[in-house]
């Protein structure tokens, strides 16, 4: 999943995730390029929108004090974060 913008004080933020700064149009859809690219959160794999929805179901499950592990993807290497949730 394509990060296009990050919105300061979000989860996003606080994370580090960064956002796109290249500004194309694809069709007639307007899309922010450069960004990092979410890959998984806690081992499950984002490929479309229906595994995005899944992975935010499965977050909704973990209680205080759990361990939420993000890979990403970015300038071409593989990074890895996370977030105990509170």
């Amino acid at each position: 999943m394509l990060i296009q913008h990050v919105i300061p004080g979000t989860l996003v933020d606080k994370l580090g995730f960064k956002g796109g700064t290249l500004s194309v149009v694809i069709g007639r859809s307007p899309i922010l390029l450069g960004g990092d690219i979410l890959l998984e959160v806690v081992g499950r794999a984002i490929i479309d929108l229906a595994s995005a929805m899944q992975v935010k179901k499965h977050l909704a499950s973990f209680e205080k004090g759990n361990r939420v592990t993000f890979k990403y993807l970015r300038n071409g290497e593989m990074k890895e974060t996370y977030r105990i949730v509170d």
